[in-house]
C-alpha cells in the first residue's frame, strides 16, 4: 500500500512508528519486506519486463530512505548493496532505473544524523553515483537527478569527495 500514492510516504512512516510501539518486531518485518522487493523489482527491471514505472521504485526508494537511513538505521547490505547497485547498472544497461532509485534512498540522509559525510558509506555511495552520472554514457536526466540530490545534502562532488577520501 506505501507505493500506491507517492505523496503519502511520510504519512506511512509515522503510522508504521506507531504500530512499532506496540508491535516491537514489526519495524525489522517491514525493513527487511521492503529491502527484498525492491530487489524483486529491480531484478525484474533489468530483465526487460515493461508492466513496472519508474515511479514505483522511486517511491520504493523514497520509503526505504525514511525507514532506514532517515531514522539513522543502516540499509543490510546483504539485502540491498547499493553501491554495487550503481556498478553493476553500467554493465547491464539499467543506469535509468537504478540511479534515480539509489537517489531517492539517498535523499533519507537529509533527515540523519549519522548517514552524513564523512560517513565512509555514503561517501562510496556518493562518489560512486557522482562517477556514474559523469560518464560520458549517462543521460542528461540522470545527471540532474544527481545534481539535486548533492545539493539537498549540500555535498559538492568535487571538493566534499575528494576531502573523505584524504581522510583515510
Amino acid at each position: 500500500k506505501v507505493l500506491s500514492p507517492p505523496s503519502n510516504v511520510l504519512f506511512y512512516r509515522s503510522i508504521e512508528r506507531a504500530c512499532n510501539s506496540r508491535y516491537p518486531g514489526l519495524r525489522k518485518r517491514v525493513v527487511v519486506l521492503s529491502l527484498c522487493s525492491a530487489r524483486v523489482l529491480l531484478g525484474l527491471r533489468e530483465a526487460g519486463s515493461r508492466f513496472l514505472g519508474a515511479s514505483l521504485l522511486t517511491t520504493l526508494g523514497r520509503w526505504i530512505g525514511s525507514i532506514t537511513l532517515a531514522i539513522n538505521r543502516p540499509i543490510w547490505l546483504r539485502l540491498l548493496d547499493l553501491k554495487g547497485m550503481l556498478v553493476h547498472a553500467r554493465g547491464s544497461g539499467s543506469l535509468t532505473t537504478v540511479v534515480p532509485f539509489v537517489v531517492e534512498v539517498m535523499k533519507g540522509c537529509v533527515e540523519s544524523k549519522v548517514f552524513r559525510l564523512p560517513n565512509p558509506w555514503v561517501a562510496a555511495v556518493l562518489r560512486c553515483l557522482n562517477n556514474r552520472c559523469q560518464s560520458q554514457d549517462a543521460d542528461e536526466e540522470l545527471k540532474f537527478c544527481a545534481a539535486v540530490l548533492f545539493k539537498t545534502l549540500r555535498v559538492n562532488p568535487t571538493k566534499d569527495l575528494k576531502e573523505v577520501r584524504k581522510l583515510r
